[in-house]
């Protein structure tokens, strides 16, 4: 279709006068890595720009637009960000180990890839080069177990190739990679996406069109995105956040209010307070509700110190696959509703 419609990249820079080559550097035009309609009439640069008196026909003036990565900060009601949580898969702590729900943040994106954004297609090897694609989600303290999959699944394919070529059958090697580069790139995908701290402070690059990815995106003010966030194995957030500008930030609540600030905003990281510049970063209130114990004694008069707390819910989104079929299984969500303590400090 590309070729047909003259969408190639090749068709799309001339028709547009760009050069190739700007200063030894490659150059890329593209509309790449929007959304087709959902991106239209973003303005990405206001601002006066004087021609010299020397300008010739066709010359290249660089203009820095406001493409950047996305900073994220997710809290709970009172903007204290929140974490990944040691739990206990069973009513009694002493009988299992904990391990940690971490906080999940999910851009849910229902359309890509986008068919109404430019396609640049491979007709020889019969594949897309680049596709516009937002479906992307991150989680705290991941990063570091997500990037060793990446390192370990290069090593093998590494191995597989050095193995193919000193039988002289590379047919074999491009069936496994094919078969097995699903895997890299999400874990690739996965270890950009997540954060190497047990705090939910995300960052979620853009990426523009270049050799050696397909999926691409870019994050500009003016657009919107639905975002969802999973804590406890619950989740605390489902709705529409905006982009803001880099010179403000925006703290969306639960039910949706926005609210575009540009002086600093507080919020605790473990307790203490942390200082967020106005500078584009988008911060997201959940459900999430503080509450505080005080443990006495029976007649209430005396506090108790030195005591463990544990609270046990049930209905949860829980690490384990169930097998399609099964007793436990749902239609739309392979997870085990199980009941947990959570240890209150």
């Amino acid at each position: 279709m590309s070729a047909e419609y003259g969408q190639t990249y090749s068709a799309y820079q001339s028709k547009l006068g760009i050069p190739t080559q700007y200063q030894g550097q490659t150059l890329y035009a593209y509309t790449l890595g929007t959304r087709g309609p959902f991106d239209e009439d973003l303005v990405v640069y206001y601002g006066q720009f004087s021609l010299p008196m020397t300008t010739v026909c066709g010359q290249v003036f660089p203009v820095t637009v406001a493409v950047e990565n996305l900073h994220i900060i997710v809290t709970d009601a009172k903007l204290n960000v929140l974490s990944s949580q040691p739990v206990y898969p069973c009513a009694t702590p002493s009988y299992c180990p904990s391990f940690y729900y971490n906080v999940s943040l999910v851009l849910v994106d229902w359309y890509g890839p986008y068919d109404r954004a430019s396609q640049w297609y491979n007709w020889a090897q019969g594949d897309y080069l680049n596709l516009t694609d937002y479906r992307v989600m991150g989680m705290t303290w991941m990063q570091p177990q997500f990037v060793a999959l990446e390192k370990n699944f290069e090593y093998l394919m590494g191995l597989s190739e050095s193995y193919y070529s000193s039988t002289g059958n590379l047919t074999n090697y491009i069936a496994w990679y094919t078969g097995n580069a699903s895997y890299y790139q999400l874990a690739a995908l996965l270890a950009n996406y997540s954060t190497a701290s047990p705090f939910a402070i995300f960052t979620f690059p853009s990426i523009a069109p270049h050799e050696g990815t397909i999926l691409v995106r870019l994050f500009m003010p003016g657009q919107a995105f639905q975002f969802k966030v999973f804590y406890l194995g619950q989740e605390v957030f489902n709705n529409i956040v905006p982009v803001p500008p880099t010179n403000e930030d925006v703290i969306v609540t639960p039910t949706g209010q926005v609210k575009f600030v540009t002086t600093n905003v507080t919020v605790y990281i473990a307790g203490k307070p942390v200082t967020i510049p106005p500078n584009g970063t988008i911060i997201i209130e959940t459900s999430v509700y503080p509450v505080t114990f005080n443990i006495t004694s029976k007649s209430g008069l005396y506090p108790v110190g030195n005591t463990y707390l544990g609270l046990t819910f049930t209905d949860v989104l829980y690490r384990e696959y169930v097998t399609p079929g099964t007793a436990l299984s749902t239609e739309h969500c392979p997870a085990v509703h199980k009941q947990h303590a959570v240890p209150i400090q």
